[in-house]
């Protein structure tokens, strides 16, 4: 799949912005953001498919979700409040006061904080508790998921026009574009590598496909899902079948984890290793089995999304892209 261009439905005239904010996933449809430039409000379509009204140049926000956190720094935004997180923290951010986790953010901790607008995932523990509380505070709130490279150019897209930081856009965003539009044109037309994207926590090991954040990558890059299946259901895709992988026996297999490295070690010796047919599998014959370091390819890549490519590009195709 190439990528297309992203702005061609983006026009900016003297009075209106339009924007389309096409993300896939949680957010419904095709939502249309109409803003006049002397409005103080920014109003759209959210992540769980609410119209809502959100400040223009908001000036005490509390990010609930870190990858978000990183995006909104990138979109030169500052934050009074965030979520406790083991990844870096953007300098701007490093003072303001934390607010719970990502899992259990404290609603009262927050509501001190007197925010102007609360960015946080749909996917949260208790967002419909939450939301109500914001709600009934008169509280504006941006809840918003990507996943893909197209969904991060449109959501960044937002976060640059609430910030009015069209350079950071530029810079962040059409840059990569390019960069990335390139790179993919350079990957072989005539090889189709059979790949097997892994998600493998304390718990389960998952398979992922092309609308997660790897999955997409692998497939702008011109691999092929061995375990898509369109007579089955999302669900039932994800599920992990050693039965399945070895009928279709993928050239590589790549590998994101989570959790504390000692279980998602056990786990994977459990499902995949100690597995009699695990050796059998070409690609791990031929160790091309990866294991895929976590700040590019299970948070969010964001600003680094060129290097999270060319990662990929790497291992798919050293002959055209070096080892």
């Amino acid at each position: 799949m190439s990528l297309k261009k992203r702005d061609e439905k983006l026009r900016l005239c003297s009075v209106i912005i339009w924007i389309i904010l096409g993300v896939t996933g949680c957010i419904s449809g095709t939502p249309t953001i109409k803003i006049e430039q002397n409005q103080e409000m920014l109003s759209f379509v959210d992540a769980f498919g609410d119209e809502v009204e959100v400040p223009m140049h908001p000036k005490r926000v509390v990010c609930l979700y870190h990858s978000y956190l990183e995006l909104w720094d990138l979109a030169g935004g500052s934050v009074v409040g965030r979520v406790q997180s083991d990844q870096p923290v953007p300098e701007k951010a490093q003072q303001a006061d934390i607010v719970g986790t990502t899992g259990t953010p404290n609603i009262e901790k927050l509501l001190v904080l007197e925010p102007d607008l609360v960015i946080l995932s749909p996917t949260m523990n208790g967002k419909d508790e939450f939301v109500s509380l914001l709600q009934q505070q008169n509280i504006p709130y941006l809840a918003l998921r990507y996943d893909t490279f197209d969904e991060y150019l449109k959501v960044f897209r937002l976060f640059t026009t609430i910030t009015g930081r069209d350079d950071l856009y530029q810079k962040y965003g059409e840059e990569q574009r390019k960069e990335i539009e390139k790179l993919i044109s350079q990957a072989p037309q005539d090889k189709k590598p059979k790949v097997l994207l892994l998600f493998v926590t304390a718990r389960e090991v998952k398979v992922r496909f092309s609308n997660s954040t790897v999955g997409s990558m692998l497939e702008d890059l011109g691999a092929l899902h061995v375990a898509y299946d369109a007579q089955l259901s999302q669900e039932e895709m994800q599920i992990f079948s050693m039965e399945k992988i070895l009928e279709r026996d993928p050239d590589f297999i790549f590998i994101q984890t989570m959790g504390k490295v000692d279980q998602v070690q056990e786990r994977m010796k459990m499902e995949l290793e100690t597995h009699p047919a695990w050796k059998t599998l070409t690609a791990v014959q031929q160790e091309k089995c990866i294991l895929l370091p976590k700040e590019l390819y299970l948070y969010k890549p964001n600003d680094r999304y060129i290097e999270a490519y060319e990662g990929l590009a790497r291992i798919l195709y050293p002959e055209v892209f070096g080892e």
